[in-house]
């Protein structure tokens, strides 16, 4: 799984929902992230309730709900922007 993330840039005027990326992009590695709290998993949508490793995540981190998110790249920019204002 690819997770592409980076520093704010400091600008409060442009819509939030723009990438806000850092001019050079200052990228945030995964270990930035776990630094900060970032958890991140990936499973199979069709399999996952089945899948051990997504049980021992759920019940390790004491999960009461799931939120699913699928993304193809044809409706992913359309979709984003509900799924960022519904969460």
């Amino acid at each position: 799984m690819t997770v592409d993330a980076w520093y704010l840039d400091d600008d409060m005027v442009t819509d939030q929902r723009k990438p806000h990326r850092q001019d050079p992009n200052a990228p945030a590695g995964e270990s930035d992230l776990q630094e900060v709290g970032v958890l991140c998993w990936s499973f199979d949508t069709d399999t996952y309730k089945d899948d051990p490793e997504f049980a021992k995540v759920w019940t390790l981190h004491s999960y009461l709900c799931v939120c699913l998110f699928v993304f193809s790249c044809l409706c992913r920019l359309l979709l984003l922007g509900m799924c960022v204002e519904t969460f």
